[in-house]
C-alpha cells in the first residue's frame, strides 16, 4: 500500500483553509478539514483516482472535494505499475488561477 505524504505547501494550504473558514464557523472549518483529509487518504487505496492535468504541471493529478482541488503526484510517476507513495502537493480553492498556484 502506498504511503501518503504532504508537501509543506499542502500543509500550509490546509491550515489556511481551516483558518479562513474558521473565522466565521469553527464547525464548518473542522468539517472541511476532515473532508479534505479523508479525500486525500482515499488515494492510498486508489492512487490514480484523480485525473491527469499535464497542461498545468507534468506530474499533476487532480482530485476534487467540494470547492477545493487537491493536486497530487504519484511516486513513481507512471500510469501503470505499482505506486510507492502519493504526495499531496497543493490544496487550493477551485476559483483560483491555477497557473499561479502550481
Amino acid at each position: 500500500m502506498p504511503k501518503l505524504l504532504w508537501s509543506d505547501d499542502a500543509l500550509e494550504d490546509m491550515m489556511s483553509i481551516y483558518v479562513f473558514i474558521g473565522v466565521n464557523n469553527a464547525e464548518a472549518a473542522e468539517r472541511m478539514y476532515t473532508n479534505l483529509e479523508a479525500r486525500a487518504k482515499s488515494l492510498i487505496m486508489y492512487p490514480r483516482l484523480g485525473v491527469r492535468r499535464r497542461e498545468l504541471m507534468p506530474w499533476a493529478r487532480l482530485l476534487i472535494e467540494g470547492n477545493y482541488f487537491i493536486f497530487y503526484r504519484t511516486h513513481p510517476d507512471a500510469d501503470l505499475g505499482s505506486v510507492d507513495a502519493v504526495e499531496i502537493m497543493r490544496v487550493v480553492q477551485g476559483n483560483q488561477d491555477l497557473s499561479r498556484v502550481l
